[in-house]
């Protein structure tokens, strides 16, 4: 089941981490995969669910009106409250990526699958990236350091 820690808020967002659903983006033997579960540590590359959860008005708006624009929109949006992302993490490399899944509304219904990173690889979210990104650059922005730092917080130390 699903485990949300809030990791990071500012002004625009609030990140929320699913810290049950921490998993191994690399196959550990024969196609399985380790877990927080598992007497197994993790690799270096690691995926976990994260969802932001819209305050900006701007950015609700600068998306709808991409998905308008796109033949994407549909009116559900109206209520757009947040959305569902995967990020994988590759630590060794100290380098991350986000994979947009799902968007929804203030009642917490799917509305449609999520393009807040665009095909161009622009997001709506100032410095999130679906391209591999490093986490240490100074346009990253904090909710995806403040999960990197979260999940290697011992190998920072």
């Amino acid at each position: 089941m699903w485990n949300w820690k809030l990791i990071y808020e500012d002004k625009d967002i609030l990140c929320y981490c699913d810290i049950e659903n921490v998993a191994d983006a690399e196959e550990y033997v024969d196609g399985i995969f380790r877990s927080q579960f598992c007497y197994q540590p993790l690799s270096n590359n690691v995926i976990i669910w994260v969802t932001f959860f819209y305050k900006s008005q701007q950015i609700i708006k600068h998306y709808t009106d991409y998905l308008k624009i796109n033949g994407l929109y549909n009116e559900q949006y109206k209520n757009l409250s947040n959305t569902l992302c995967l990020v994988e993490f590759k630590a060794d490399e100290n380098k991350y990526r986000v994979i947009p899944a799902l968007d929804y509304d203030n009642d917490g219904k799917e509305i449609g699958v999520s393009k807040i990173i665009t095909d161009e690889g622009t997001s709506f979210i100032k410095g999130i990236k679906g391209d591999w990104s490093s986490v240490k650059s100074r346009d990253t922005n904090k909710a995806i350091k403040a999960t990197y730092k979260f999940l290697f917080k011992r190998q920072e130390d």
